[in-house]
């Protein structure tokens, strides 16, 4: 029996040991996943903390909150390229800290790290918080991993699908016209029905839709309009013929009012800079929807069309 005490005194022993040696005071769970894009590209669409309901696999709770298997993940604030946020399990707050991080030019890791404080009197107290925190870690994991597979889409971090392409062969009337302020639909239309009755004028044929360019300079608004046509036709100092130049050229889809359009512009302005490309030329619009005849703005369909080397 005294045998059997001792015998049991060593082990429960060792195991205090053990515990209070090998299972630190502090867990760190960490871990990261990579998404294929540019830092900046990532931290644009990462910090965008209202949009996370879009890649996070956690229902949205409101007041920036989400409810994952053990309790709430909380936002509490955002940094340059960093996001501080709690995770609520029962009584306990375990701070977890969300980051970005370039991979050479194209890439960027994705990271989180939480911090449980493991520092307890009570043995099992310290073996639980070990066992939780390799749940977390493995539910973290999935979610990290849903982060870089979101953000490695071009439209995660830019809002818009940019899709590059060749340049096709095509010739194009176009007329110009210098604005004070940013030109109405109306104007703008004007302008391309004097192109269109030109190219008319003068037999050609019209084989595309309407190609706009509307750009503010110092104190003037510049607008050009275009019309593709099938074969060259006379022109003038008003109507001139511009040969699309071959080379690569981006492609972006928007369905809505100039305000998208503009939101496109700019997100693609964003995607040249962020893949260190340049542009050497400008910029046009393409009318895929007759704007007058379409009265609902969010109906319009156009193309943007940004030449690039």
């Amino acid at each position: 029996m005294k045998f059997t005490k001792v015998f049991l005194a060593i082990v429960i022993a060792g195991l205090l040991c053990f515990v209070y040696l090998f299972i630190p005071s502090s867990l760190i769970v960490s871990g990261s996943s990579i998404a294929h894009q540019s830092n900046n590209s990532v931290i644009r669409g990462f910090m965008q903390l209202d949009h996370w309901d879009e890649w996070l696999p956690a229902e949205d709770t409101g007041k920036n909150a989400y409810s994952l298997n053990h309790g709430p993940l909380k936002i509490i604030s955002s940094n340059v390229a960093s996001v501080n946020a709690a995770y609520l399990v029962g009584a306990e707050r375990f701070p977890i800290v969300f980051a970005t991080d370039a991979v050479g030019n194209d890439s960027t890791a994705i990271k989180y790290q939480l911090t449980i404080d493991n520092i307890s009197f009570s043995p099992i107290k310290r073996i639980e918080n070990y066992f939780l925190a390799l749940s977390i870690k493995k539910e973290l994991s999935t979610l990290i991993e849903q982060a870089g597979n979101y953000f490695s889409k071009t439209k995660s971090n830019y809002g818009f699908e940019i899709i590059e392409e060749r340049v096709k062969d095509s010739l194009l009337v176009t007329t110009e016209k210098d604005f004070t302020d940013t030109p109405s639909t109306a104007q703008v239309y004007a302008l391309i029905s004097e192109v269109a009755q030109y190219i008319e004028k003068n037999n050609g044929l019209i084989q595309g839709y309407p190609m706009v360019n509307i750009t503010k300079l110092d104190k003037i608004v510049f607008t050009q309009v275009g019309l593709p046509i099938q074969k060259q036709i006379p022109t003038n100092d008003k109507f001139l013929l511009k040969k699309m130049v071959l080379g690569n050229i981006l492609k972006v889809k928007v369905v809505g009012n100039q305000n998208e359009v503009n939101k496109a512009m700019l997100a693609t302005g964003n995607f040249i800079h962020d893949k260190l490309r340049t542009s050497p030329a400008m910029p046009f619009v393409k009318y895929a929807t007759n704007r007058l005849l379409v009265q609902d703005p969010s109906k319009w369909i156009s193309f943007i069309y940004y030449p690039i080397y």
